[in-house]
């Protein structure tokens, strides 16, 4: 199964999941929430963003805007709409909180309380990151 997690922190994204990985499966680590991980993965579309970005395509010539990205400083992102859609799981000061796999509106509702609690400790000039996270 896959889990969209969202990583506070500025560090190498390895680095900061580490204590949570588990690779390969093989039960080695009693904390791990994860066997494999990508960043972005399938939730490329992850973070809303306040103002989209400009991306240039093919040498600048072409422009595209984005108003979803896999990474961002917490300043650029569209928290309101981040709750709407909130991540399955979040990361930050190497605290790992999670909601519950198929929650009820109640459930649901304690999640996006709990994380926008969370997302409120976050300086607004830490990068946030998308990571797919395979369970």
């Amino acid at each position: 199964m896959h889990i969209y997690l969202l990583v506070a922190g500025d560090g190498d994204i390895p680095g900061l999941l580490e204590a949570f990985a588990d690779y390969g499966g093989e039960g080695t680590n009693e904390k791990a929430k994860f066997d494999w991980f990508q960043v972005g993965g399938m939730f490329k579309a992850g973070i809303p963003l306040k103002q989209p970005r400009k991306i240039k395509r093919f040498f600048g010539l072409f422009t595209k805007s984005n108003s979803r990205v896999i990474n961002a400083k917490k300043s650029e992102v569209d928290l309101e709409e981040l709750l709407r859609f909130p991540p399955h799981a979040f990361l930050f000061a190497s605290r790992w909180s999670e909601q519950k796999l198929l929650p009820n509106n109640e459930e649901l509702a304690e999640w996006r309380a709990e994380l926008a609690q969370r997302l409120a400790e976050v300086p607004d000039d830490t990068r946030l990151t998308v990571v797919d996270c395979h369970s």
